[in-house]
């Protein structure tokens, strides 16, 4: 649900929009760029933000942008998004992504990070990021990935979990973002 307390779904066909009693489907030819639309976060201004197969897509009342690697997505496949509280979009998929200002920067192994899939991404309320992959759960400071964004750091250095601190598995599978409940994550 969105602050305007309407309710987005992606999936296989689309993308629907309810609003109260109405609904909205949009599809390949309402200018979505690929199916499945496998996440969705609120963006400005009534916007929302999609992830598909076929890059990172924002659409709003006038149409639709996407954007791809060639833009400077990590991978074309954008499986997850977290907007944090400060207006930054975490875009996880075949690497990870950070969306400010208008500006893309990517990681990759080449960068520090330990696995180029990403499957789930969520902040926690002490300054980090998580996210999920199949070969465990990481975590880096957001300050951390910041300064690697910025040009101030040549790599970033996260915090692995996976079986050895007690997780039933290395993988981490799920495709939705995570959430962060008092002390505990749920991915």
């Amino acid at each position: 649900m969105d602050s305007r307390a309407q309710v987005w779904v992606g999936g296989d066909r689309g993308l629907s929009r309810l609003s109260g009693q109405q609904a909205r489907l949009w599809t390949l030819t309402d200018g979505l760029p690929g199916l499945p639309v496998e996440a969705i976060a609120e963006a400005d201004n009534g916007a929302v933000w999609l992830g598909s197969p076929k890059g990172l897509t924002r659409l709003d009342d006038s149409g639709s942008q996407t954007f791809t690697k060639a833009d400077g997505l990590a991978h074309d496949h954008a499986r997850s998004l977290f907007r944090d509280t400060d207006g930054t979009l975490w875009i996880g998929g075949g690497g990870l992504t950070r969306h400010r200002a208008g500006r893309l920067v990517a990681l990759r192994e080449a960068d520090g990070l330990p696995v180029e899939t990403v499957k789930s991404v969520v902040a926690d309320n002490l300054g980090n990021l998580w996210w999920g992959t199949p070969r465990g759960v990481f975590r880096c400071a957001k300050a951390e990935l910041d300064d690697f964004c910025e040009g101030r750091r040549k790599r970033i250095e996260p915090t692995r979990f996976d079986l050895t601190d007690g997780m039933p598995s290395n993988e981490c599978s799920g495709y939705q973002s995570g959430i962060f409940h008092g002390s505990m994550f749920h991915f």
